[in-house]
């Protein structure tokens, strides 16, 4: 039962998340009523969001390689062993 409940849960999520990107839309008259994906605007939208993601790798990978170099000496003090 609680398994049937998260899932009602997150099938509500779903729709309200894709009515509000414009990617689902209901319609209905006295006989019928329709369900409308908007695949045209899915692709839209993924394919920003995949540019989106590839500049900010493509700018983190830049950043990467054009850090400059550090030269750290590290000294490592040795403590004296605790006899029991």
């Amino acid at each position: 039962m609680k398994r049937l409940l998260i899932l009602v849960i997150v099938l509500l999520l779903a729709v309200m998340v894709f009515s509000y990107a414009d990617w689902l839309s209901f319609d209905s008259d006295s006989k019928s009523a329709s369900v409308t994906l908007n695949t045209e605007e899915v692709k839209e939208d993924t394919k920003a969001a995949f540019e989106k993601g590839s500049a900010a790798v493509d700018k983190a990978v830049d950043e990467i390689e054009n850090a400059p170099e550090v030269d750290v000496d590290v000294e490592v003090k040795e403590e004296p062993a605790v006899e029991e």
